[in-house]
């Protein structure tokens, strides 16, 4: 009985570390084809062949950065999502032959997550996002 139960205590203990572990609130579920991704506490950035789905990046904000994006894609469309604050909202959408350079302002302390979404099947982009000191940014929420 006693070692029924320790099995027992084993498997309910993996089960909450796995269940603990895997909490983010946006998951990437993506097919990609040929990609570069680096994801830091201040800078995430891919560049991908063909894409279908979602990538979610993390970065670590608070009231005095700003984020800087830049992006191109050759061909198909992708929406890019932020979320500070519990609230999924658009930062932009690009489509083929298209580029953006533009900053992200009013962030909050924590964790912003950045969600791209493709729209259909896309080629040949890449993106950056980068935090930096607000002071840097010449212009906000400009696409």
């Amino acid at each position: 009985m006693r070692k029924k139960m320790m099995i027992v205590s084993a498997l309910f203990l993996c089960l909450l570390s796995f269940a603990l572990s895997g909490c983010d609130k946006y998951v990437s579920s993506c097919r990609v084809m040929a990609c570069v991704q680096t994801n830091t506490s201040s800078k995430a950035s891919v560049s991908f062949s063909k894409l279908t789905g979602k990538m979610v990046y993390k970065l670590k904000t608070d009231t005095t950065k700003v984020i800087h994006y830049t992006g191109e894609l050759n061909s198909g469309s992708i929406t890019v999502y932020y979320d500070t604050d519990g609230t999924k909202k658009e930062m932009f959408t690009i489509k083929a032959g298209e580029n953006v350079d533009a900053t992200l302002g009013s962030l909050q302390k924590g964790t912003t997550y950045v969600i791209l979404e493709t729209n259909e099947k896309s080629s040949n982009g890449s993106f950056c996002f980068e935090v930096e000191s607000s002071g840097s940014a010449e212009s906000e929420n400009d696409d």
